[in-house]
């Protein structure tokens, strides 16, 4: 379970310190929302960016507690390795952080 907390809470970490690279390069205005149509309805300060990893880090804790859950009722909490379900919960992660990723630097216009 150690690894996997380490492995979860470093695609957090990443995504935090992407946020803040990202902000430092981004202008004083980005998009907050985009409407059907894709065209921006809706405008904050930099700082809206780190919206994204405020909601990677709820999904974080959410797959952590799941994953002890899962762990306690197989019995296998004293097991060193990651488990196939928690792999599948690391995938997740990574793919809302690279999905975030690039929202961000389209939210900066960098993807337009």
């Amino acid at each position: 379970m150690k690894k996997f907390r380490w492995l979860n809470w470093g695609i957090v970490l990443v995504g935090m310190l992407l946020t803040v690279g990202f902000i430092a390069l981004s202008p004083n205005q980005v998009v907050m929302h985009f409407n059907g149509s894709g065209a921006a309805d809706s405008w904050s300060s930099r700082w809206g960016l780190f919206l994204e990893p405020a909601i990677l880090a709820g999904l974080g804790l959410i797959c952590d507690r799941v994953a002890a859950v899962q762990r306690k009722r197989s019995g296998m909490q004293a097991v060193p390795v990651v488990l196939f379900n928690e792999w599948r919960y690391l995938a997740l992660m990574g793919l809302v952080l690279i999905g975030f990723a690039l929202l961000q630097l389209s939210q900066m216009g960098w993807l337009n």
